[in-house]
């Protein structure tokens, strides 16, 4: 009797440890519909400007120095890649980010996704969309320890322009600042 008790005793918690896990699965699967797939987003982008007719006008910055590039054939997977950076499906942000949704317009309208944990590094990301389609991306990173503080804007808007600025604070070293404003041309 004691054994056949047991046994049940067993049962009912591997039965409500299955249902507790399900439960978790079944909110981490909610939690991720509600977060845009950035990292995919980004590569169609790279094929698509690819097979597109654009130029770009290129500003570098770089601790004060200014550098201009025009270019009329252009390697977009070299020039978009640091956005696949943006993935925010990856599992370090599993269930760490609040997602807000505002209207703006009547076909247009914002997400935000801001984390509820201060040791991520990404601070802020905001996808603003028009008839259902990204008109823009905005993130904010920022990280810092004793000896070190960084912090990268990055900013896309689809055939218009692309930006990623940044600066490094290192104790008792020289912190340059950088920016990279890229302006997308149709040819």
């Amino acid at each position: 009797m004691f054994l056949k008790s047991n046994i049940i005793y067993l049962f009912f918690l591997v039965l409500l440890a299955s249902c507790a896990d399900t439960a978790n699965d079944e909110r981490n699967a909610l939690n991720q519909s509600k977060y845009v797939d950035l990292k995919s987003y980004f590569e169609a982008e790279i094929l698509r400007l690819n097979y597109s007719n654009y130029a770009l006008e290129k500003t570098l910055l770089f601790d004060g120095e200014i550098e201009k590039i025009n270019a009329a054939k252009v390697n977009w997977k070299k020039e978009i890649e640091p956005f696949l950076d943006l993935d925010i499906l990856k599992n370090t942000y599993t269930g760490r980010l609040n997602v807000d949704s505002v209207l703006v317009g009547l076909d247009e309208f914002t997400v935000n996704y801001i984390p509820n944990d201060s040791s991520l590094d990404l601070k802020q990301l905001q996808v603003h969309f028009n008839h259902q389609k990204i008109n823009s991306i905005k993130a904010e990173f920022a990280s810092h320890n004793l000896l070190y503080q960084s912090y990268k804007l990055y900013a896309y808007f689809p055939d218009s322009l692309y930006m990623i600025e940044g600066s490094q604070k290192v104790k008792l070293v020289h912190s340059p600042s950088y920016s990279a404003i890229g302006r997308i041309i149709k040819k």
